[in-house]
């Protein structure tokens, strides 16, 4: 019955998309303004600039900064919303490496996190921009400072320690640094929490993901010898690698990458491969939480043969609901999409062949809907004959007709602890790419409501920076988007097929509190001008959440009681106030008039 419902509520939520995609395009003159150079990259798809349309972000190639090239410090593509001529800003004298974008220091802008590969910058940094995309100020004091001294380059965004508030994995390669875990101490300073020494060859990217559904933030990581390590809540790591492959003597995992493939709520791991064999493949492994290994998923993908597989992505390019891999072939020159049907087996469905020009080489792809089709689009950069490096686009051929949505994260079984940084993702058609709007709401208890906004109007860029309730608790959990088309008036809604909880790990710091009762009052409740706290805890602090479960205000370092807490610039209406101290803590309802 389960899974009827299931089908069932994935069918109402896909049942508005357009026509699914018949070709693609390569377009070489999407992306213009840089003269690039050989070797690799990092590409990221965002709204920098909160247009509503994709952005394409990275940090230079190999010759950046200026060694014959152009290319300098942060540099982004800005996006039209119809996949053509997106237009260059670059800002900085740095670069070459990877990087990540987020609202890294909670001001509701668009920030960027990099590794630099040499040391033109620093090697680990932080930049948060003013929300034009062309303006970034410094907020990385502490990182890269802890003996790093070449070779950084891959970066991920994830809350480690479930505090709010997003922190940094950056990776090495070649015979580099390892990987660097730091934790954002909110006020432009960075604490590393671990690092992680090379362990054989390296090769460039990490990134975060929940890959045992225990709600704390995992990675994964290219390297010969390590490959998965699962986080506890406080910023460090155990390594989990059994049960996956091993590599010949200096080869690494290449583009490591995490996706959920059977929609269960937790992430799996895809990655290509050179065995001991010498045997080339692409790999999709899924850990079991039953043996507590690691179990191949990688039925009907490529597994023999002298093909370098030098990207391996998981996106649901069909819109079915399931997670497709996309793989590049070095032999056959082909982008090759290899179509999900949940987890136990890939069908190769669409091969998209490459210009002659090709020469065999992929440093990095990015892949979400940049033309407002419906459908998941990819900017590649390939090594090419010509020019060493040349960045295209690839597009679907859908025009979609009317407007449809669809959630992609969460899908249901997640975990997501209270007060945590989460990504809400989804993808909206958009008819003549007119100005639109996405309202975001959840529900505590199932997917009838009632509803709680998240956000009343965001733009309909398919991703939104949530910091998860802090007073829910609740295995019943939806998100539901309404896409809005402003100037046809048509709308398109969107919510996860099953149920994701919320508080499944309570603790802001990854350990478990005690949540308690009676051990906190207070008079006059409800309060007008101010109310007075009374308790027999000691060292507490109190956090005021408003009812769509945000921080609205903090007071640290209480140590005596009764304490008179005034309303302050609070408005009129209810409340959670919540009294902390070391691992306990109790929530009451606090009404303002």
């Amino acid at each position: 019955m389960k899974k009827v419902l299931f089908l069932t509520a994935l069918f109402l939520q896909y049942a508005g998309m357009n026509a699914q995609p018949t070709n693609y395009t390569v377009d070489a003159n999407a992306f213009l303004g840089a003269s690039l150079e050989g070797g690799n990259t990092q590409l990221r798809l965002a709204d920098v600039n909160q247009d509503g349309h994709l952005d394409l972000v990275s940090i230079g190639d190999h010759g950046s900064p200026n060694i014959n090239t152009n290319q300098h410090g942060v540099m982004v593509y800005f996006g039209n919303g119809t996949g053509t001529s997106f237009t260059l800003s670059m800002n900085g004298g740095f670069g070459y490496g990877g990087c990540a974008v987020g609202d890294i220091n909670n001001d509701g802008k668009q920030d960027i996190a990099f590794g630099c590969h040499h040391a033109a910058g620093k090697l680990i940094d932080v930049q948060v921009g003013n929300g034009s995309g062309t303006s970034w100020s410094a907020y990385g004091t502490g990182l890269g400072s802890n003996g790093e001294t070449w070779g950084m380059f891959g970066t991920d965004l994830g809350d480690v320690n479930n505090d709010g508030w997003l922190d940094i994995a950056s990776n090495s390669f070649g015979n580099g640094n390892g990987v660097r875990i730091y934790k954002n101490n909110q006020d432009g300073s960075w604490t590393q929490t671990a690092a992680y020494a090379k362990a054989g060859n390296v090769s460039r990217y990490v990134k975060f993901g929940d890959i045992d559904g225990d709600g704390n933030m995992d990675f994964v990581v290219s390297n010969e010898l390590v490959a998965a390590y699962f986080g506890n809540g406080t910023g460090t790591f155990t390594n989990k690698d059994n049960g996956l492959p091993v590599t010949i003597s200096g080869a690494a995992y290449e583009d490591v990458s995490l996706g959920d493939i059977d929609n269960d709520g937790d992430d799996d791991f895809i990655f290509s491969n050179w065995s001991p064999a010498g045997i080339r493949s692409v790999n999709v492994y899924k850990w079991n939480k039953g043996t507590q290994t690691w179990d191949n998923n990688s039925t009907g993908l490529p597994t023999s043969g002298s093909a370098f597989f030098y990207i391996n992505r998981f996106a649901d390019m069909d819109m079915d609901g399931y997670l497709d891999v996309i793989t590049m072939n070095s032999d056959t020159k082909a982008l090759e999409i290899y179509k999900g049907n949940g987890g136990t087996s890939w069908i190769l469905n669409k091969s998209i062949p490459f210009p002659n020009t090709y020469a065999g080489q992929v440093p990095d792809i990015a892949i979400d809907d940049v033309n407002h089709s419906g459908y998941p689009d990819i900017a590649m950069m390939y090594s090419s004959t010509v020019t060493a490096n040349t960045l295209v686009l690839i597009k679907d051929d859908v025009i979609p007709s009317a407007m449809s949505a669809a959630l992609t994260y969460p899908k249901g079984g997640e975990c997501w602890p209270n007060n945590a940084v989460r990504f809400i993702n989804w993808i909206s058609a958009i008819p003549s790419n007119h100005a639109s709007a996405v309202k975001i709401e959840y529900s505590s208890t199932g997917n009838t409501g009632p509803w709680i906004v998240i956000a009343a109007a965001a733009p309909n860029n398919g991703i939104y920076q949530w910091n998860v309730p802090a007073s829910v608790n609740s295995s019943t959990c939806f998100i539901r988007i309404t896409a809005t088309d402003n100037v046809a008036a048509g709308t398109a809604i969107a919510m996860n097929a099953n149920a994701f909880s919320i508080g499944c790990n309570a603790s802001t710091t990854g350990v478990n509190e005690q949540v308690l009762s009676g051990a906190v009052s207070m008079f006059p409740n409800p309060m007008n001008e101010s109310t007075v706290i009374n308790s027999d805890w000691k060292n507490c602090s109190v956090n005021i959440v408003d009812v769509t479960g945000n921080i609205v205000r903090q007071i640290s370092d209480i140590d005596q009681f009764p304490y008179s807490m005034d309303r302050g610039n609070l408005a009129s209406g209810v409340y959670i106030l919540e009294l902390r101290s070391a691992n306990k803590v109790e929530r009451k309802k606090l009404i303002i008039e």
